[in-house]
């Protein structure tokens, strides 16, 4: 299973990083993505969030300072978590890092293109 999900934040982050997915800024630490099911009246809600450092043991007994990330899915009908994937499972710390960093660069075409949008009507 952890390589097929390896392989779907691998096309999450492809697609993130082509703009194919709009990313949208709610701070700077969490990036949100929101897509209607076609023909259904629910939405999936794919959230990346930065949560500061964190301490991980390693196998010597010692802690290693690591960037904690949250990738979240869920749905609105019925309202129910989905996914859950943090980079405390070191097999996904650079996948997520990544997937953050694609996020807030797509983010920033999101919003120029709503600031495009907004000017295009004033005359």
């Amino acid at each position: 299973m952890d390589d097929e999900l390896i392989k779907q934040l691998e096309n999450l982050i492809s697609y993130t990083k082509k703009n194919k997915i709009p990313w949208k800024f709610l701070n700077e630490q969490t990036f949100r993505w929101t897509k209607q099911e076609t023909l259904k009246s629910n939405q999936l809600i794919t959230t990346i969030q930065y949560a500061g450092k964190q301490q991980r043991a390693t196998l010597n007994d010692l802690s290693e300072l690591f960037d904690y990330y949250i990738l979240t899915i869920q749905s609105t009908n019925p309202s129910e978590l989905l996914l859950q994937i943090t980079s405390n499972e070191k097999i996904y710390q650079e996948k997520l890092n990544d997937l953050f960093n694609a996020a807030r660069n797509a983010s920033k075409v999101t919003t120029a293109n709503v600031l495009k949008n907004l000017l295009d009507n004033i005359y």
